[in-house]
Parts: C-alpha cells; structure tokens; sequence
C-alpha cells in the first residue's frame, strides 16, 4: 500500500523561491516592454537624390559641404517653411511619441513649434555620398511615409534653390563647385524599417538568460530539510491496484481443500468477479486442477458457471470428456466451430466445459491469440462466472489483452518456495496490468503434489438433468 506524507519546507527557503520566481515574472515583462519601445513606433524612410552635373567628380570640399549644408539648422528652418504649417505640425508631433513628451509645456507660438520640428528633423535625416562623389543621398526617416517622401523632396527643393540663388550672385565669376540636379524624387518604403541591431542583439540576450534561470528555477528539487508539520498524518495514494493473499492463520500454506473453500469464498464475496483467472508460474498442472474443482464447487451453489480450458497441455483436462476430440477453445479461436458445439457439460457437476479442442496451440500461443479477448468477453456476458484455467502468463505475449477485461487473477505458487518468489510473481503480473490479484500459497507434500488431493477434488454428484448451455452473444 503506497503512502505518502506532505511536508511543509522550511519558511525561508519557501520565501526565497517565491521572491526568484517574482524576479522572473518581472524580468519577462520588463523585457516585453522594452521590445514594444524598440518597435513603437514604427519608423519609414524616404529616399532622393542630388547629383554634380559635370563629367567629372566635384572637389572633396564641395561635397563635404554640401553633405554640411544639409544638416544644418537654417536648411531645416527653411524645409518647415516650405512645408507650411500643418506638415510643420505634424513633424513636431514625432517628438509626442518619445517619453519626455509625458512633461513637455505647450508650444506659446509657431516659433517654439518650428524649433520642435528642427529638433526632430536634426534626428530624422541623414546624408550620403554616393557614385564616388558624384552625388549626395538624403534620407528622410518619420513615422509617416507620406510625410517622409514631402520632407525630402522639401531638403532638395531648398537646396536646389540655394544653388541656384548662390549661382546668381556669382555674376560670371569662376565657381569650382558645378550645379546641382536632382537624380529623382523622394521614394518612401511601404514597409516599416527594421530597428537598429544593436538594441535587437541586447534583448535576445536577456531573453536566452531569463530562459536560462527559468529552466533553472523550474529544475530545482524543493529543499529536504524541515520539520513535519504538526497535525499532518499520512494519507493513502488512491490506486485500482487490489492484492490479497490467501494464507491460513498462522500465515503458511493452505491444503487442497482450505485453498478451494477459500477460492469460492473470495470470488462470491465479490459479485463483480464475473471472470476469474487461475494460473500458476511453477505449479501449471495444479492450477488447472483447482480451476476444475472451483468450477465444480460454484456449480453446487450457483446456476450458469462455464470452466474454460485455455492450457491443452494440463493433464487435468485429459480425461474430463470421455471424447478427447470433441471441439473446444481451439475451434473457437479458428472460427470453425460455434458456441453451441464448443461448450460441453462437464460429467462432474452442473458446470459447462470448454475443453482445449482437437487442435490445441498449446498454453502460450493461445494466450496470444488475437480472438481470445472476444470469446471471454461474450462468455462473461452469458454466463455468472468464468473460470479459465490458463498457462503462466508473466511475460506471454497477449496477456496485457487478457489484463484488459479486468478479471479476478489467482496466482498459485508453492508455500514452501523463496519468500521473495511470490513477490516478483506479482511484480510481474502487476506491470502485464492485473489490478485485481489474489496469491494463493499451496501446501504440498514430499511427492511436490497438494496434501491429500483426491482425484477428482470433489465427489461428482448426480446428473440428471440435460445440458441447457446458454447461447453467448456473438463475439
């Protein structure tokens, strides 16, 4: 019977595994709301470019400083005015989305609201020099795609009228710096760009360490040490595994007839044990022997008992008919023969018989037979009691099958064998999937045959009554 104990651990070591599992709670969220602020809000470029028109590449001077005049403050000044007040507004509103909009004042008057946008726009464009020099790409990165494309076309409209004005002034006077043209208009992405790697790879490894101390934490045996808390008893784990063991009251062996009359009394006591198993792993022809005098003994007190002979090679079920040959299991388990031909009366009591048959597979191989669970089941569902006589069944194949109609198992062993032997005999049938099993310790004489065995156990009574064999359902 399997026990166990609930232990309470101790206070500190509990407290201390609720706080790291706490901790870890809070790592994850706080590592799910930096990734939100490393994706929100999502951001969209846009792209155009200028280039020198001339034959050859402008001065690295002149590049520089064209790259220097985009940045500028006053060249963004100029692009929010271009760009009118709306469009102004809006690039000032990027800046709502960061956190220190959670403190900022309202703007007093455009002139504050211009500055926000410059301050956004200082962020949001970058230059390149692209074609070995001979031009300059601008890219223009908001929230906004369409307001993205109209800040860059803004950038080179401002500088190709710088430009120009510049060139103006110049009167026919020498200008080493050729003239600016625009390549093409501002193109703005419909996806969103991908965050920067860096933030990316620092979250990755928070997440594989948080992983890491989770497992950990999940893996961590609870602590052994600490007192049993008072008032906890024992409690029983519920299991449908039932075992009993039929033994005398000083605790050895039963005889022949102790072991029968203890056999009728604990398949009666149970009205559920509709199927009952006989079986033995070193006394086989014995456990045929009692499977025919409980079969005979039931029949004195009760109606439709039917004795099934699954071992062909029991001597006890050599002589029983006084025609050898007449059908039984084995025609069942071919299919050549029905119910009504199998099933005999047995010519020692009010039992009906199922002799092994002409063909008999032997102990084993019927075990294995596929149809066998089909055969009982219907058996079971005629007749009050199934008694089957069957070979030993640890480790034969099909006796998990037999295991699942959930029969009574009587497993007969020797008294005087190893004390350890019964046990392992258990063990066994336990893991085949017997749930219900009574050990039956048998004691035998010098001769290693039962103490006093008749033959046949019992007295045959009288018959006169014709055989009324039920008709199973099909199986």
């Amino acid at each position: 019977m399997a026990l166990a104990c609930e232990e309470r651990f101790d206070t500190d070591g509990s407290r201390q595994d609720t706080l790291v599992r706490r901790a870890l709670w809070a790592g994850w969220i706080a590592l799910g709301l930096l990734l939100v602020c490393t994706l929100l809000p999502l951001r969209y470029s846009a792209r155009t470019e200028l280039t020198f028109d001339a034959a050859m590449p402008p001065p690295t001077a002149v590049v520089r400083g064209v790259t220097q005049l985009v940045q500028s403050r006053a060249v963004a000044f100029d692009v929010t005015r271009t760009l009118g007040a709306r469009d102004m507004r809006r690039i000032a509103d990027q800046s709502g989305l960061r956190l220190t909009a959670l403190w900022r004042r309202a703007d007093a008057d455009d002139g504050a609201l211009a500055a926000r946008a410059v301050r956004v726009l200082d962020t949001a464009v970058r230059t390149t020099i692209i074609q070995g020099g001979r031009g300059v790409d601008i890219t223009v990165t908001l929230a906004d795609a369409g307001l993205a494309a109209r800040v860059a076309d803004a950038y080179a409209g401002t500088l190709l009228s710088l430009d120009a004005s510049v060139r103006g002034g110049l009167e026919g006077a020498h200008d080493p710096a050729p003239p600016l043209r625009l390549a093409h208009a501002a193109q703005a992405s419909r996806l969103p760009d991908m965050p920067t790697p860096v933030p990316g790879l620092l979250l990755a490894g928070a997440g594989v360490l948080l992983t890491l101390l989770s497992l950990h934490t999940g893996r961590r045996a609870p602590r052994a040490e600490g007192r049993v808390a008072e008032g906890i008893l024992p409690r029983e784990i519920p299991t449908d595994r039932r075992v009993a063991w039929l033994r005398s009251a000083l605790g050895d062996g039963l005889g022949p007839h102790t072991a029968i009359e203890r056999l009728v009394e604990t398949v009666a006591t149970a009205g559920q044990n509709d199927l009952v198993v006989l079986t033995s792993e070193d006394l086989p022809d014995l456990a045929a022997t009692c499977a025919v005098a409980l079969a005979r003994r039931l029949a004195e007190g009760e109606d439709q008992i039917v004795l099934v002979a699954l071992d062909g090679e029991a001597p006890a079920f050599a002589h029983v008919l006084t025609d050898p040959r007449a059908p039984g299991v084995a025609e069942l388990l071919f299919g050549v023969a029905g119910f009504s031909e199998a099933i005999h009366r047995d010519p020692g009591s009010r039992a009906h018989l199922i002799p092994p048959g002409r063909d008999s597979l032997g102990g084993p191989r019927v075990v294995g037979a596929d149809r066998l669970p089909l055969i009982l089941d219907a058996l079971r569902r005629t007749y009050r009691r199934v008694i089957v006589a069957a070979p030993p069944l640890a480790g034969t194949a099909g006796a998990t099958r037999l295991a699942g109609l959930a029969p009574l198992l009587i497993a007969i062993h020797e008294d005087m064998a190893v004390p350890t032997a019964a046990v392992e005999t258990y063990d066994v049938l336990a893991a085949e999937g017997f749930t219900n099993v009574a050990m039956l310790p048998l004691r035998l004489d010098a001769d290693g045959q039962p103490d006093s065995l008749p033959s046949p156990l019992l007295p045959r009574p009288s018959l006169s009554e014709p055989l009324r064999a039920p008709a199973p359902k099909a199986a």
